[in-house]
């Protein structure tokens, strides 16, 4: 992996002379409100058919029927963010949800999501513990971005995100999720930056309890 933290985003949004974000602190302000009201800290695990192992992702959105509001957030995410990210018009959700026109701004990339959230997290209330589990998480897998395994404590965070989601019936089945991937990745977890086989845990146990 690269020792360029610009390259996988450590610095992106912040000034190389106080280390503090660039987007002005009353648009921070601002951005977390509508985060707190309108957006989503998420985390969902997928699985592509014929691959045995699951893939974590992590998503920050903010979608609104204001056209205007949803621009200066994209606005405001490619400042801190470093990356440019435009509106897009979602006709089905708008369809769904209002009969009108849906703007979204969708946000996956872990260097982004991660510098946008501490950016913010000084300034949310409702959605300050997301934000916090999400800078986690990803610190965490840009740690060793090129490990397709996960760690207990990055399953862990998973399974907090998906608990406090509102949506109930997308909460059991991603908790599912969580727990074949436990079962599934179990003999990759790592601990202590080693890769742990769970019959060495049952060993293990097995000694110390002699």
């Amino acid at each position: 992996m690269s020792n360029n933290l610009s390259e996988i985003g450590e610095t992106h949004g912040l000034d190389k002379g106080t280390g503090q974000s660039r987007a002005n602190p009353v648009m921070l302000a601002w951005l977390a409100g509508i985060l707190d009201g309108e957006g989503h800290l998420s985390a969902s695990l997928s699985q592509r058919k014929g691959n045995p192992r699951p893939n974590a992702a992590c998503r920050f959105a903010v979608g609104n029927t204001s056209q205007i509001m949803v621009d200066k957030v994209a606005e405001i995410v490619s400042e801190v963010s470093g990356r440019e990210y435009k509106t897009k018009l979602d006709k089905w959700a708008g369809y769904k949800c209002c009969k009108k026109n849906y703007y979204l701004i969708s946000v996956t990339r872990y260097a982004d999501i991660m510098a946008v959230c501490e950016a913010v997290l000084p300034y949310l209330v409702a959605k300050q513990a997301e934000a916090a589990l999400l800078i986690e998480f990803c610190k965490s897998r840009l740690s060793h971005f090129y490990s397709k395994t996960f760690t207990h404590r990055e399953l862990d965070i998973i399974e907090a995100l998906i608990h406090r989601s509102s949506r109930v019936e997308r909460q059991k089945e991603l908790r599912g999720g969580v727990e074949t991937e436990r079962e599934t990745l179990g003999q990759f977890f790592v601990r202590d930056g080693a890769t742990v086989h769970p019959s060495m845990e049952v060993e293990n146990t097995r000694t110390s309890e002699e």
